[in-house]
């Protein structure tokens, strides 16, 4: 009986020393190559203690097996966890001076492409009309017209788019089975995207943010300046073209007046013409029910605001680990063996007004290794408004360029 005590004795100092041993190993490198290493290494010791005091076993047989989806519920809540966490972290990276904050989630990024059409067309359109007024008025005087009394359409339509038994074996009883899973979890941009904006307007609550794609804003005052003008160059050329048309008609067939004034009537007709494309173009809706017109005035508005910051982010990874070591032990006293922890990076870009790219990075958060249970009980539902606070600073800033006069409130 003595001599069986103490092997008990050596088996629990054997035991104690791998563990610690083991504890020290996975502290350094906390990875699931170095937990099966230190698994592999507890297993061997008592390997050993068990052929040598030849005990038979007790169904424990300190294997390591990989599971598939054990603990995925609490691997989700864990998740949701570290993307706050995330999410606090790169709302710290956005300057005090942001005032209002466009989200670009996943792969949409600012486009400012068609803002820059809309400003070449309008100088075109512009200067077309201009020529076709002006050889009108060299050839036959001033074309007497007024401002039109009400816009084009346009103006108002921007709107939304196992207990073991007990055997005679001692040795074996120290053993542990172990399970080590894991899997990936939804990149989900969205559900990133409200902690991302709950800790912006956290940190910052007369921060004004938006999802890009989402954004919707009153009239621009230079597109509406740009349409102002246009209607009115618009209206004195089709006075013009009317007057023209008249002189050709009363000219005498064959004629230089006549001639001259088709060419200018012509020329008065095809700028005004160009104008009503213009705008058709931009007025007529898409099948989602989106018109081009509202997209060229988020572009503009959002070009010539100031205090704006445009902030893209992807989740590139959401995963997560399972450690499940069962004993003895564990079984007598009804534990959950299964721990998990949970992995989340998001790549960032931030862009300058003129879509050069201001800043960029990763930022990664990693869980705690929590049992089952623990993690149930720590993420109960809570509000998206949660208290998140960061110490970085400033890396996203707006531009510092004033915008034009007619844009400031």
């Amino acid at each position: 009986m003595a001599r069986k005590i103490t092997a008990a004795a050596v088996a629990v100092a054997m035991l104690s020393a791998t563990t610690a041993r083991a504890q020290d190993a996975a502290k350094a490198v906390d990875t699931v190559e170095s937990e099966t290493a230190v698994m592999a290494l507890k297993q061997a010791k008592l390997d050993y203690a068990q052929q040598k005091y030849g005990v038979a076993a007790s169904g424990m047989t300190g294997g390591l097996e990989k599971g598939d989806n054990a603990g995925l519920a609490e691997a989700t809540l864990l998740s949701n966890g570290t993307m706050q966490a995330t999410a606090a972290v790169l709302a710290g990276r956005v300057a005090e001076g942001c005032k209002v904050v466009m989200l670009y989630p996943g792969d949409t990024h600012p486009n400012r492409a068609e803002a820059m059409a809309f400003d070449v067309q309008v100088d075109r359109l512009s200067d077309r009309l201009d020529k076709a007024i002006k050889a009108y008025e060299d050839a036959y005087g001033e074309v007497k017209t007024t401002p039109p009394s009400t816009k084009m359409a346009f103006v108002g339509a921007i709107g939304p788019a196992g207990l073991v038994a007990l055997g005679t074996n001692l040795i074996s009883y120290f053993k542990s089975d172990y399970q080590v899973g894991g899997g990936e979890l939804p990149k989900d941009s969205g559900k990133f995207g409200a902690y991302l904006s709950a800790a912006l307007q956290h940190k910052d609550p007369l921060r004004k943010v938006y999802y890009a794609t989402e954004y919707l804003p009153p009239i621009s005052p230079k597109v509406d300046l740009a349409f102002t003008t246009l209607d009115v160059a618009y209206s004195k050329a089709k006075r013009a073209e009317s007057a023209a048309t008249l002189r050709a008609t009363v000219a005498t067939a064959d004629s230089k007046p006549k001639a001259k004034a088709t060419a200018i009537a012509a020329d008065l007709k095809a700028a005004a013409d160009a104008y009503e494309t213009f705008v058709k173009g931009l007025m007529d809706a898409n099948d989602a029910g989106e018109r081009p017109l509202s997209a060229i005035n988020a572009q503009i508005s959002l070009r010539d605001t100031e205090g704006v910051c445009e902030l893209g982010y992807t989740v590139a990874s959401n995963v997560f680990t399972t450690y499940n070591r069962k004993n003895i032990l564990s079984g007598l006293i009804g534990q959950t063996p299964l721990s998990v922890f949970v992995v989340v990076d998001v790549v960032y870009k931030g862009w300058e007004s003129d879509g050069q790219l201001a800043a960029s990075g990763v930022v990664a958060q990693t869980s705690e290794k929590l049992k089952l249970k623990a993690v149930r009980a720590k993420f109960t539902p809570t509000p998206l408004t949660a208290d998140l606070v960061s110490d970085h600073e400033g890396a996203i800033a707006p531009r510092e360029k004033a915008p034009p006069a007619h844009a400031r409130p």
